[in-house]
């Protein structure tokens, strides 16, 4: 064998039994689920999740938390069973109720706490995948795997790491811009449908929902009304347009330029459309 093949040999043999994972490389061909591959360690680091103390533990040299435990700091957290997946998502209303910190229970740092064991279980950000451990059953991340969706600070003098997810942060900052009021209201709410355009006409699959009026595509209301669960009524007398839901509601009439928006039933402010609606048998089209 060439001197330069064993060489690499001999690197690939020492890097496996420190437990270095190569690039590109996992356990997956090589390791039964369950084997033992690395130390869960104690820490005098403490760990911080959109404001709130998480417990928190070493491995590898950082600083990991369990994923199950976000969904009480301020996120959703699913079990997919068929691709084996523990996915992470957002839910920036959601209250925050803090666990208790084992991690203040004075052990000596390093002290070995648990093993990692291998996994085929994953975890995910939405659709990016993290890298992540298997602690007793339980799947750990570590935080400084977060900077994409927020920030994360270490703080060397207080020993301590916090993530602050950056919905959560512009959520916070827009109810301190109202202040004053007795209570605030946001909603949230992503809907995906595919509008495909031919023919100087709107398509949603084979229906045609709207058409272009001097450069602009002029859609029909009722379509985003059913899409986004509202209804739609017209009022021959007022000769409105009115799209409700049991909140929230907009006014628009074919010769104005303005819808009037409402809450509660009630007025609530006036805004500009892009252009003037246009009526075709008896439906009312929009930019």
């Amino acid at each position: 064998m060439p001197k330069r093949h064993i060489v690499l040999f001999c690197v690939f043999v020492v890097c496996l039994s420190l437990g270095i994972m190569l690039p590109n490389m996992g356990y997956a061909s090589e390791l039964p689920i369950g084997t033992i591959i690395d130390s869960v360690l104690a820490t005098d680091i403490r760990a911080y999740v959109n404001g709130s103390e998480i417990p928190s533990m070493n491995i590898r040299g950082y600083t990991a938390i369990v994923v199950e435990d976000l969904s009480n700091y301020g996120f959703d957290v699913s079990w997919n069973p068929e691709k084996r997946r523990l996915v992470i998502k957002e839910a920036p209303n959601k209250p925050i109720n803090p666990l208790p910190n084992p991690a203040s229970s004075g052990l000596a740092v390093g002290t070995k706490i648990k093993d990692v064991l291998y996994t085929d279980i994953k975890a995910f950000w939405g659709e990016t995948e993290l890298p992540s451990f298997n602690i007793d059953g339980y799947t750990a991340i570590r935080i400084n795997d977060l900077t994409k969706w927020g920030d994360v600070i270490w703080d060397p003098e207080k020993r301590e790491v916090s993530f602050t997810s950056t919905i959560r942060r512009q959520v916070a900052l827009e109810k301190t811009q109202y202040p004053g009021h007795s209570f605030n209201i946001w909603q949230t709410d992503i809907r995906e449908f595919r509008i495909v355009f031919r023919d100087n006409s709107m398509y949603y699959g084979e229906k045609k929902i709207g058409f272009s009026q001097n450069g602009k595509p002029m859609l029909a209301l009722s379509f985003f009304a059913d899409k986004l669960g509202y209804s739609l009524n017209y009022s021959k007398q007022s000769q409105y347009f009115l799209v409700e839901n049991r909140v929230y509601g907009v006014q628009v009439k074919p010769d104005n330029v303005y819808a009037n928006i409402l809450w509660d039933k009630g007025f609530h402010e006036t805004l500009e459309l892009f252009a003037q609606p246009i009526v075709e048998k008896g439906e009312l089209y929009l930019q």
